[in-house]
């Protein structure tokens, strides 16, 4: 796969329209290689990839992760991991993309879409903090610690240039389309385009252009530097071959390409990419089993033809033994003729050669010569015959059922060949990334009576809530104490006592006095108006703050989250919050309190109580993944368990 100078523009100015100000919250390296960055936007999240030599672009979808990070994503993410994305520039015309960062400094992700190209990041002297990989070349290096220097730069045509004039003064022994690929920077895409578009001969030499054609040719370019202008991006497709391209290309539309419209252009390169993966992953998943399919088959061949001479001899010897077998007597008395030295003339019979030394003689017998052994009567060599006969039988028998056992192996193999080509885009495509209700960034719970409750996590995401997501008809809850969530019950005004209770109880369960072993602690409520970001005139109020003006409504509460698990088809549900609200939708509870065992431990003892209860038995896999998603939500990740009991 390979990204022109032009089609990287397209993708990097696709790029600042959406990722710009997205924080970086890991980076990993997939097993083709690419460098993954898992951005985070204010609205949606994104994967930004990048494949040295061949490609980038962003997708809104997710990839499959390894478990393990390697070294290099390490390295990576000591430097990227919370920096801000600045900008997304071009290196010049060149097929080079450099991404800002800043964090502490200023950071450059610099890929390299050109052939043995690089991923490398620099600092703001441009000394490279890690690279993809070490490379050494006459003009520079690529190392750690080293300056980062460009490749040399290439000409490439740009609306500055004067095509007409260019093309008028051309001269070259090349054929067209390598001098458009290769001189002009065009690449072989664009390069088969403008032949396309101009109609001229691609093996025509330079200096055997016509004036018309050189018009010709400087006119199509022009129509392919305006296209770039205004993409119209396009997945162009034919049978399993997919290409992105950034407008309709005329030169494949005649090689029997059709065209989908797609809305991004890195998402045409997406599908590109993620195609070419799936083709070499298959090549590489199948290439031993269609070795040994081969193996097979000529085995089979061979065979095959070791059965037709077994049959020709059966034939043959069964054909002599049975003729021999009509004229026994016959050939007895023969035979002791020949031996004696008088040969007597028997109908059917007649004596071809001797051999004297060796004791065989060979006859025709009713017109089949055989070879007859003087000093053995014949009946014992017919039963001889007849006897090697069966061991050959035999043998094209062992050899049939040999043939049969690889005849299995090849439908084995076939079978397991087509499971790994089923296989092949789960390993290379992306999984489409489910859009999440804006409450569960944060933590939220159902109150009994169906009302929807959602908790800061922190301060930043305490002011998040209130400034984005407060209504006028909510309820604000928060637990006298530092260091405590703000609450939101959406449409508090109109809840019940009960309702209001939870909500409360949840504030102070995942509040600061958790940690500190407190057993209850008071919670007030506020109506929307009451909350302020800004302080009165002449007090200071802290960045990230807020304040509450007028009544206070209080209540006192014990810190308790109760735990319940929920089935459904063969999924479940970890369900958490205030054990009233949880018991409405449970049948099963367990309630915790502060304490000091880990969640990790605490975790298990919860999940195997719930399915006690219930009477599920998970697998060991289902068993560890739900108690980790129970250790997430039990505050400050300690407590005690409380109370079992099914409801």
């Amino acid at each position: 796969m390979e990204i022109s100078t032009h089609e990287l523009s397209v993708l990097l100015r696709e790029m600042s329209g959406v990722l710009i100000g997205c924080i970086v919250d890991n980076v990993y390296q997939l097993e083709d290689g690419s460098i993954i960055l898992k951005l985070r936007g204010k609205e949606s999240d994104y994967e930004l990839r990048a494949s040295a030599g061949k490609c980038l672009y962003f997708t809104p979808h997710t990839y499959p992760k390894p478990k393990t990070p390697t070294n290099l994503a390490m390295r990576f993410r000591k430097f990227l991991n919370g920096s801000r994305l600045k900008c997304l520039e071009q290196m010049g015309n060149e097929r080079i993309a450099v991404l800002n960062f800043e964090r502490n400094g200023n950071f450059k992700l610099i890929v390299e879409l050109i052939p043995k190209g690089n991923i490398v990041l620099v600092d703001g002297s441009n000394k490279i903090l890690v690279a993809l990989f070490h490379a050494k070349m006459k003009d520079r290096e690529i190392a750690e610690g080293k300056q980062y220097v460009s490749p040399p730069p290439r000409f490439t045509l740009t609306e500055d240039v004067d095509v007409e004039k260019m093309m008028e003064n051309a001269s070259s022994k090349k054929k067209l389309v390598s001098w458009l690929a290769s001189e002009l920077g065009l690449g072989g895409k664009y390069a088969e385009e403008v032949v396309a578009l101009a109609n001229v001969d691609k093996h025509v030499p330079i200096d055997a252009l016509s004036g018309d054609e050189r018009h010709k040719i400087a006119e199509a370019i022009r129509q392919i530097l305006t296209a770039f202008k205004e993409p119209r991006p396009y997945l162009a497709k034919r049978n399993s071959d997919i290409r992105a391209v950034p407008f309709i290309l005329k030169s494949l539309e005649q090689n029997g390409y059709s065209f989908e419209p797609v809305n991004l252009f890195n998402e045409a390169v997406a599908a590109e990419y993620e195609a070419s993966l799936a083709k070499e992953y298959e090549e590489k998943v199948t290439m031993e089993l269609k070795q040994r399919l081969r193996e097979i088959q000529e085995d089979i061949e061979s065979k095959k033809a070791a059965i037709k001479e077994l049959e020709e001899r059966i034939e043959r010897l069964k054909s002599v033994a049975e003729k021999i077998f009509t004229m026994l007597h016959e050939v007895e008395s023969f035979r002791h003729s020949i031996k004696e030295g008088s040969p007597q003339p028997v109908d059917g019979l007649r004596l071809i050669s001797i051999d004297r030394a060796k004791g065989v003689a060979i006859i025709s017998v009713n017109g089949v010569e055989f070879e007859l052994l003087l000093s053995e009567p014949v009946p014992k060599q017919v039963e001889k015959m007849f006897d090697e006969v069966k061991k050959l039988r035999l043998a094209k028998e062992r050899i049939l059922n040999e043939m049969n056992e690889l005849e299995s192996e090849i439908s084995r193999i076939t079978a397991e060949l087509e499971s790994k080509k089923l296989s092949i885009p789960e390993q290379s495509k992306h999984k489409v990334r489910e859009k999440k209700k804006w409450f569960e960034k944060f933590r939220w719970f159902e109150t009994s009576e169906g009302l929807l409750a959602v908790a800061g996590k922190d301060a930043s995401s305490n002011i998040t809530l209130l400034r984005k997501y407060l209504q006028p008809d909510d309820l604000v809850f928060h637990a006298e104490i530092t260091g405590a969530p703000v609450v939101i019950l959406k449409g508090g005004n109109k809840a019940s006592e009960r309702s209001i209770e939870e909500a409360a109880q949840f504030a102070a369960s995942y509040s600061r006095a958790w940690r500190e072993g407190l057993s209850s602690i008071s919670v007030y409520y506020v109506e929307p108006e009451q909350v302020s970001f800004s302080a009165p005139s002449g007090e200071y109020l802290p960045k990230g703050s807020f304040m509450v003006t007028g009544k206070r409504n209080y209540l006192k509460t014990r810190l308790v989250v109760a735990f319940g698990l929920h089935k459904s088809d063969e999924s479940y549900e970890v369900l958490h919050g205030p054990p009233s609200a949880v018991a409405a939708k449970s049948k099963t509870l367990v309630e915790v309190v502060p304490g000091d065992e880990d969640a990790s431990s605490l975790s298990l003892k919860i999940i195997d109580s719930l399915c006690r209860q219930a009477g599920y038995e998970l697998s060991e896999k289902e068993r560890r993944s739900l108690a980790a998603l129970i250790a997430q939500s039990i505050p400050y990740g300690k407590g005690a368990l409380q109370r079992q009991q099914q409801v």
